[in-house]
């Protein structure tokens, strides 16, 4: 058996000492931006994903949805400054919703989209890349999406 004493130390620490409330501000503005852009990247996937059509530049995604009944067409996804822009279109009235950027603590650095074709040409895969800016804090995120085999056809 081995007798060891133990020994305790009490430590008497403010929070603010600790961890001043302008870090925990950014810390949280940091996390409200993550979850942001994985929700964005999230729905652009999925849209991807059971899109008939698409289309994309390094800054654009535009997708052609099924015709589902709900009126919904095409679907823009576009790098307009330092905002990220989702623009729909239902039932041929257009509409613009600004996803990230413009007004709230975010910018967005970079927006850019590598589509992955087969050899006649037919998308096989997508992959947004995205890089906020939060305050000074960067982050970078990735999606990619596999379509289904003549998912185009």
């Amino acid at each position: 058996f081995c007798h060891a004493t133990a020994t305790t130390e009490i430590y008497t620490l403010s929070l603010h000492d600790a961890l001043p409330i302008s870090s925990c501000r950014a810390n949280e503005n940091i996390a409200s931006a993550t979850q942001i852009g994985r929700m964005t990247l999230s729905r652009m996937m999925r849209e991807v994903r059971t899109c008939v059509d698409m289309d994309s530049t390094a800054a654009r995604l535009t997708i052609t949805s099924p015709d589902d009944g709900s009126g919904l067409t095409l679907i823009v996804y576009e790098l307009s400054g330092t905002t990220l822009v989702r623009t729909r279109t239902i039932n041929e009235t257009t509409t613009s919703q600004v996803l990230i950027g413009s007004g709230d603590d975010s910018v967005v650095q970079a927006f850019s989209v590598l589509r992955e074709d087969d050899l006649e040409g037919n998308p096989v895969s997508v992959t947004v890349r995205l890089s906020l800016s939060v305050k000074g804090h960067t982050m970078d995120m990735t999606a990619s999406a596999t379509l289904r085999k003549g998912q185009f056809d």
